[in-house]
């Protein structure tokens, strides 16, 4: 059995006794080296999946039915995971989903957002005019950005198709030790300084109507 496990936003407080047994009685684990360091898997049991993850899913299927495999899936498996790269390819009997905790949840709990939590998109490789839908009907989302599509970017963006201007909260690292949150609107971030080292985050944003 191939079992996806959630691994949580970083803290590892945050990894669910359940997730630590499946990953304790796995036969293999399969994960990015991060995770590997950080439950400290034996060299012999544990394989990094950084640069394979593409053959994954075929590869693992392939293998003896008897073994239990471990994928290790950053944050919650169902949520904008590589865990897709699995359930679009492969019957639902070779799998199964560990949930794990979102850095969405844990970010929407900071913020006291309450059920229903604002839409999730993501931009992380993925086109900026993805969010132009809510831009449009002036919608709360919660948007995963990267590198490239980082705040900075996503300020840009909606300055040049938004004619309101939007409050912003960007949660960097979330749950982690070096946590930043930075409360700004997209003027306030239109008008300073770019930054160079924005990596992975995720941006809370509502419109502040004049």
């Amino acid at each position: 059995m191939i079992y996806l496990v959630g691994m949580g936003p970083g803290d590892p407080d945050y990894i669910t006794d359940k997730a630590k047994k499946i990953i304790e009685k796995a036969d293999r684990v399969y994960a990015f080296p991060h995770h590997l360091r950080q439950m400290a898997i034996p060299e012999e049991k544990g394989e990094s999946i950084q640069g394979a993850l593409t053959e994954l899913p075929g590869k693992l299927a392939a293998m003896d039915d008897s073994l239990t495999l471990a994928v290790l899936v950053s944050g919650d498996p169902l949520i904008f995971s590589l865990s897709r790269r699995f359930t679009g390819t492969l019957p639902r009997e070779k799998y199964r989903i560990i949930p794990g905790i979102g850095s969405a949840q844990v970010f929407s709990a900071y913020l006291g957002l309450q059920s229903p939590l604002p839409r999730q998109i993501s931009v992380h490789g993925r086109e900026l005019s993805n969010i132009l839908p809510a831009l449009d009907s002036k919608e709360s989302i919660i948007l995963y950005t990267d590198e490239t599509n980082n705040p900075d970017e996503v300020a840009r963006f909606i300055k040049e198709h938004s004619p309101v201007n939007w409050h912003m909260v960007i949660g960097r690292n979330i749950s982690r030790k070096d946590e930043e949150i930075i409360e700004t609107d997209v003027e306030g971030l239109c008008g300073g300084p770019p930054r160079d080292n924005w990596g992975l985050n995720l941006v809370f944003l509502e419109t502040i109507e004049s």
